[in-house]
């Protein structure tokens, strides 16, 4: 029993299906907002949260209902197409919490996402307007110059700027902040090879973790009230036993 595509390690959740030939869109956030700056830019690259975007993945690991700045985070799940509108009417979303509406004003956003192995991830990124994005507390990519194209203001896609992301095994955080100049205001995360990774807005602990694990999945198939097993263990453990198929008992061990 598994949710999206499978490797031999999690089985890969929080995305949608594919999307213009190659894309897999992230659909989990946690939002924070809105941040107003009363000026022309497309992108504000001073902080509006304090200068602690550096430490995001290290010593701080954003939650539903965590304040940040004043603000609380949100937890919110785009539609089927990945698109996360910051524009939205249904709840939860930013009407109200902050002055200038929906012009010259910044979110900030992240996910969390779960790699069974460190790899190097091919990542699509859309925003209007300007877009500044971390992975685990380290500056990875911005759009809002002159260079990236026009005056730094552009609609939203999917997949204007696609770069290459290295992912730790285990737990990486990305955030980031889209401005909107004014007009729309949205951002999509992509994602090409979903395999092996688990993008949601809650942090996992070991045990959760694991129940992403395809052994997991499969086990409680069986033994609705089965427990994770840690990767390294001592002492005794149930296991289930098939007395159904021929020639058996039979206990399969796997070794992943």
């Amino acid at each position: 029993m598994s949710h999206g595509s499978s490797s031999s390690g999690y089985c890969s959740s929080g995305f949608g299906v594919k999307q213009a030939g190659k894309w897999y869109d992230v659909l989990k956030f946690l939002v924070l907002g809105s941040f107003y700056k009363n000026d022309n830019s497309c992108l504000v690259l001073t902080s509006e949260i304090g200068g602690i975007e550096g430490t995001a993945g290290k010593s701080w690991f954003p939650a539903a209902g965590q304040t940040t700045a004043g603000k609380k985070w949100l937890a919110w799940e785009t539609t089927a197409d990945g698109l996360l509108n910051y524009q939205r009417a249904e709840k939860p979303n930013l009407i109200g919490t902050g002055t200038g509406g929906n012009d010259r004003v910044t979110a900030y956003s992240m996910f969390y996402i779960y790699a069974e192995t460190e790899r190097t991830a091919t990542v699509g990124i859309a925003s209007d307007d300007g877009i500044m994005v971390w992975l685990n507390g380290k500056e990875v990519h911005r759009h809002y110059t002159f260079a990236h194209g026009g005056n730094g203001c552009r609609p939203g896609g999917r997949a204007q700027d696609s770069l290459t992301m290295k992912l730790n095994k285990g737990e990486n955080v990305i955030l980031f902040k889209v401005r909107d100049r004014a007009g729309g205001w949205n951002a999509r995360f992509s994602f090409d090879n979903i395999d092996g990774l688990v993008a949601t807005n809650e942090r996992l602990d070991e045990t959760e973790r694991l129940k992403v694990d395809p052994w997991y999945q499969e086990c409680c198939e069986f033994t609705p009230t089965c427990e994770p097993v840690p990767k390294t263990f001592t002492g005794e453990f149930e296991v289930y036993c098939d007395f159904d198929t021929p020639e058996g008992p039979w206990t399969v061990f796997q070794k992943r």
